[in-house]
């Protein structure tokens, strides 16, 4: 493969204009019908783009836990994008193996099961993540800080929004970076039910301070989703779950995340009748526990039980 990307300011100093050779080599081995082997090398380019050079605006607003709240609650702050014009591409070298299965007919006529499991490792040079700082005092007063905070720390990082205050998220480049982590997946389809499922892990650090990549890591999660369905009616009913472990890959105490789980149920209409062609009915709640939990460090809640109801229509020509 071979990538040339040109990105200029107009008016400005800013310029990236590269170009490179990106090769890839895979080989797979079938011992038997069902079972592979693979294993796969790979080079890649990646220059950074417009708006990852010239990030601004809002990346997310957190409560000020340490001032005391206005009249309609909480007061907020805000970390605010601020762009890097020295950003440069960032080049790897990522190295894959694994093995998957494809059985047709294992437990019912006509059904399916396959599965993949897989390592991968990358050797990153110069990879974009994102650096996000936000002020300690945010969070703490000295009076609540944990002992490994010294209050004097507390007391120099005041909370407030953006730059004036430390509070942004701008895109870096990492000089070294490795990471690597493992994916299963699988799926599994007959007549009246079907299932699919994955497994992922990532892990990635800084290799010349040992830190870990901000902006790029993931606790490990697993992802279900089971249902039923009735063919001749154009009926599916289902439900899906996301376990996430507990995110302690962090380089300070204060971006950590609990683990959680969130379930969902839907059912989907798609009728099998000329008349009605192209037409979809879904119907479904989200997180319907009302589960508290975070995705991402920025101090606010995802969100809780969501009743949806979507009908679409669509028809090709």
């Amino acid at each position: 493969r071979w990538d040339s990307f040109e990105t200029t300011q107009p008016g400005g100093e800013f310029d990236i204009d590269d170009d490179e050779i990106s090769p890839k080599v895979g080989v797979a081995y079938k011992p038997v019908p069902q079972f592979l082997i693979f294993a796969n090398y790979a080079e890649g380019f990646r220059a950074p783009s417009f708006n990852e050079a010239f990030a601004d605006g809002t990346h997310f607003a957190i409560p000020n836990l340490t001032a005391p709240p206005g009249p309609f609650g909480p007061t907020f702050v805000s970390n605010l994008f601020i762009g890097n014009e020295d950003l440069t591409p960032e080049t790897s070298s990522t190295w894959e193996v694994g093995a998957g299965v494809d059985f047709a007919g294992l437990l019912f006529s006509g059904d399916q099961f396959t599965a993949k499991a897989s390592y991968y490792n990358s050797e990153v040079d110069d990879l974009i993540g994102l650096d996000v700082q936000t002020p300690l005092g945010c969070f703490f007063t000295p009076a609540t800080a944990p002992p490994t905070i010294p209050s004097f720390v507390i007391a120099s990082q005041p909370c407030g929004s953006g730059e004036a205050f430390g509070n942004t998220s701008q895109n870096v480049n990492i000089a070294n970076a490795e990471i690597d982590g493992v994916e299963l997946e699988f799926s599994y389809l007959s007549e009246w039910v079907y299932a699919r499922g994955n497994l992922t892990t990532i892990d990635g650090v800084d290799q010349d301070t040992g830190e870990f990549l901000e902006g790029v890591l993931q606790p490990t999660t697993v992802f279900i989703d089971l249902g039923v369905r009735w063919q001749s009616a154009g009926l599916r009913f289902g439900s899906r779950v996301t376990v996430a472990d507990t995110f302690d890959e962090v380089n300070t105490e204060v971006e950590e995340r609990d683990s959680y789980t969130v379930g969902d149920i839907y059912a989907v209409w798609e009728p099998n009748v000329k008349a009605l062609e192209g037409v979809r009915l879904d119907l479904g709640i989200d997180n319907i526990a009302d589960t508290d939990y975070e995705v991402v460090n920025a101090g606010v809640s995802e969100q809780g039980r969501n009743f949806k109801v979507a009908l679409t229509w669509s028809k090709g020509f």
